[in-house]
């Protein structure tokens, strides 16, 4: 992937060579991470944390990995 190859992500994108399934994954991927960090935002000044926080944030990303495929 090009997360630390902005440079060849930008070249491949100018030389057509950046696929339409490339772009479905990178775009996949950098929403999952998106979404993963902010369910760990929320999560982090939860005082007393229970069982139901915890199934509420892999429900918000279940959802995202559904929708998705």
């Amino acid at each position: 992937m090009y997360f630390w190859k902005i440079e060849s992500l930008k070249d491949d994108i100018r030389n057509q060579k950046f696929t339409e399934k490339g772009r479905f994954i990178y775009a996949l991927i950098s929403v999952a991470v998106s979404v993963a960090g902010l369910e760990l935002m929320t999560r982090i000044p939860l005082d007393n944390p229970n069982i139901w926080d915890t199934l509420d944030s892999l429900c918000a990303v279940g959802s995202l990995w559904v929708s998705g495929s």
